[in-house]
């Protein structure tokens, strides 16, 4: 489909990050402005905007072929989300801990992790028990509790590096 491989180009992320407003606007991709307003007047008239950008991003995108909107979420199908995702749970934790004035504990958490994470053999349940382990007595160590740090940033599920790989 000829509508969506264009709106894939127009809307990567790259792309997105790079530029803004009118300097998107190219040959094959066009801002509707009196459409734009539109898309704003319904957005505060019915809860069914907002209840479909609770999900995310979401572009609405006249098809001529059939004409009518279609509303297309960008990056669902973009495998770097996940990673994204996993990068800003670490750039909180390391911000948490520099907040504390421990900064060096992230980056000695950082290095008993790659140990942990390379070390022969997969990665296991037990393996990430133990690493915990290490975790809590490497921050006790110098007086920060793990669990608490953990919690705060909202548990150890997407942190790097905390994955179990068999």
């Amino acid at each position: 489909m000829k509508t969506l491989a264009i709106i894939k180009t127009a809307t990567a992320k790259p792309r997105l990050r790079s530029k803004s407003g009118m300097s998107l606007i190219d040959s094959e991709w066009d801002l509707y402005y009196s459409g734009i307003v539109a898309a704003h007047s319904l957005t505060s008239e019915t809860s069914q905007w907002a209840e479909l950008e609770k999900a995310g991003p979401v572009i609405c995108v006249f098809d001529p072929a059939c004409e009518a909107w279609r509303v297309w979420r960008p990056w669902d199908d973009d495998d770097s989300n996940q990673e994204e995702e996993g990068g800003s749970k670490l750039r909180l934790f390391k911000d948490l801990l520099t907040a504390m004035g421990r900064e060096g504990l992230f980056f000695r958490w950082v290095e008993l992790m790659q140990y942990e994470t390379h070390s022969e053999g997969a990665f296991t349940e037990a393996r990430r028990e133990k690493a915990i382990a290490a975790s809590r007595t490497l921050f006790a160590g110098v007086g920060v509790n793990w669990d608490e740090v953990i919690d705060g940033i909202g548990g150890l599920d997407g942190l790097p590096g905390m994955e179990i790989t068999s």
